[in-house]
């Protein structure tokens, strides 16, 4: 006879891991007695959720690569994870790069769920063949 301890998940095959179903893929043998409460029952579902690599900002979290442009006719490449805030910014004149070109507005913008790709998008469109495909596509003038 074999002795089980601890969370045991089960194979469900193709079902998708969502918030809503965590707490039922837990087995009945892992759920907590009456005594231990609640605390028992977060501590499997946090351990479920850091097996399945899902994590609260990386579901809700997502980074912008935007385009601004003054009344120059200049532009701004940048990233961030609030527009709103990053405009701001921009035009009380808290961004070096952008302080004297005022006032800005947001030409475009292009949402992403991972930081990285975000960043690796503003490069390329920082690039030179990036460049010529924001003036020609994305922003023309």
């Amino acid at each position: 006879m074999a002795i089980t301890s601890g969370f045991q998940p089960e194979n469900t095959g193709s079902i998708p891991v969502t918030r809503s179903n965590l707490r039922s893929r837990l087995s009945t043998e892992a759920r907590p007695q009456a005594s231990v409460g609640w605390r028992y029952d977060k501590i499997l579902l946090l351990r479920l959720a850091g097996q399945l690599k899902l994590t609260y900002t990386r579901l809700l979290m997502w980074h912008y690569v935007y385009i601004l442009r003054n009344s120059y006719g200049k532009q701004y490449v940048g990233h961030t994870s609030d527009l709103n805030a990053r405009l701001k910014e921009h035009n009380e004149g808290s961004v070096k790069a952008t302080k004297k070109l005022r006032p800005w507005k947001i030409e475009w913008f292009c949402g992403f769920n991972d930081k990285t790709k975000a960043i690796q998008f503003e490069k390329y469109l920082k690039s030179g063949s990036g460049t010529s495909i924001r003036y020609r596509h994305i922003a023309p003038q």
